[in-house]
């Protein structure tokens, strides 16, 4: 067996880390789960099954625990992204378990508040010390959690002002990740990726929201009264608002060397598509759907193929494509002179 180890390759190696990463954090949680619904364990011996691989995993993917050979601990391997996920995914666990074991109520929002800082934190302490960008990322969504958790146990804000704090988020976010991509960080892409989640739920409210005050309208009918569409809307501004959100975040993942702008780009894109196929707004204001040509789909079709148009035909005779150093193929290098020919022999 021993022998067996020794002769892993360092690939091998990285691939028994990360399943063994993967399968012991999904072991935890299953194991947390089935003892939690089944209140079959006190509150002292779940908060073990959480902490102890959480620690774990958290230390090795930082590089803070430092176990078998340290041939590839250099490099920011495939195994320790793998690790540093799985223990940033299990520190709000844990710490909500904490708060079960001291007697707390873990679904108080100022609860929710601080294990969401500290876990953002954590995710800042492995990205920028560390220089794990998952970390990023992480710390990113755990930021917009705990501000918004924080305003809810302050002040309980209605649906819209949820509305406007998650683009305070997103903007915030954003703004980070315009200075680190100025000063050259790859961890900038990832609060990108932060900002754009912070913004779709900002533009989605309205969506979300509209199932149930349909429920709502429909009850009044049934029971005689005037069914009225109320609260936090998805108006036609939201709806531009969804559209150049996932222009902006498509046209920069696709620049950028991680593509997770481009993902929520994607989710903004679908939403905007469903509202305005649908014509949420038309239902806010009380109408029925026209299903007309003319309004959003005209305008989509006509602007798309102006821009497309721009796009292929636009610009000088000569592409990037066919020029020197753009990526397309550029002329061969013309022969280098040869040495200059022998003078000519006197004449007689």
């Amino acid at each position: 067996m021993n022998q067996q180890l020794a002769g892993l390759t360092p690939a091998q190696r990285d691939a028994l880390r990360v399943a063994g990463a993967t399968i012991f954090a999904t072991g935890a949680l299953a194991l947390f789960l089935r003892k939690d619904f089944q209140d079959s364990w006190a509150a002292f011996p779940r908060l073990l099954v959480l902490a102890i691989p959480c620690v774990l995993l958290y230390g090795l993917g930082t590089g803070m625990i430092r176990l078998g050979r340290p041939d590839d601990d250099a490099a920011v391997t495939a195994w320790r992204a793998a690790a540093l996920v799985f223990g940033l995914i299990l520190i709000p666990f844990t710490l909500f378990q904490l708060v079960d074991t001291l007697g707390g109520d873990a679904g108080k929002s100022g609860h929710n508040a601080w294990v969401f800082a500290v876990t953002a934190a954590a995710g800042a302490y492995a990205a920028f010390v560390h220089r794990l960008r998952w970390g990023a990322l992480f710390g990113g969504l755990a930021a917009i959690a705990s501000w918004i958790a924080f305003w809810d146990a302050v002040v309980d804000p209605s649906a819209t002002a949820i509305r406007w704090l998650f683009l305070i988020a997103g903007v915030a976010l954003a703004v980070a990740a315009f200075r680190l991509g100025r000063a050259g960080a790859r961890e900038g892409t990832e609060l990108v990726t932060a900002a754009g989640v912070a913004g779709v739920a900002a533009g989605i409210t309205g969506l979300i929201s509209l199932p149930t005050q349909l429920l709502g309208g429909a009850l009044a009918e049934t029971f005689g009264a005037e069914p009225e569409l109320s609260g936090t809307q998805q108006q036609q501004e939201w709806d531009v608002f969804l559209l150049v959100l996932a222009l902006a975040l498509i046209w920069y993942g696709l620049r950028a060397v991680w593509r997770g702008p481009v993902y929520v780009g994607a989710i903004a894109l679908l939403a905007f598509i469903l509202s305005v196929g649908i014509e949420v707004s038309r239902i806010f204001d009380g109408d029925a759907p026209s299903g007309d040509l003319i309004g959003w789909p005209l305008l989509l079709l006509v602007l798309g193929g102006a821009a497309l148009a721009a796009g292929l035909y636009g610009g000088g005779g000569t592409t990037a494509a066919t020029q020197p150093g753009a990526g397309g193929t550029a002329p061969p290098p013309s022969a280098p002179p040869g040495p200059p020919p022998p003078p000519a022999p006197p004449q007689p």
